[in-house]
């Protein structure tokens, strides 16, 4: 199952939890939503939104800073198996209303 999302984060230091994010999407609560991937690309796309702007991505659980990215760069996480939780990263931008094209796989 491969799935893709675009989000905006509206307020600038703000933590967004990505199964958050990601669990208000469903319009239906019946349908299948994986919390647990083998692939993982957090993507922080060159747009007029994210002029100058950084998004950290942190791990919840250590509040470790795993990435900082600039436009157009990737925080890409892969595994053999569905051992990557969605529940487990955490997003904030600089600025508000930047823009973060999120896409995974699941087996």
């Amino acid at each position: 199952m491969t799935k893709g999302f675009q989000f905006t984060l509206p307020l600038a230091g703000t933590d967004y939890n990505l199964w958050d994010l990601i669990a208000a999407t469903a319009i239906d609560p019946t349908t299948y939503m994986p919390k647990a991937v083998c692939q993982l690309n957090i993507k922080f796309p060159l747009l007029a939104a994210n002029a100058g702007a950084y998004l950290s991505v942190k791990d919840k659980l250590s509040g470790q800073q795993l990435n900082y990215l600039v436009s157009d760069a990737s925080h890409v996480a892969s595994s053999h198996g569905n051992n990557i939780n969605l529940d487990s990263f955490v997003l904030n931008g600089d600025t508000n209303n930047v823009v973060v094209d999120i896409s995974f796989v699941a087996r």
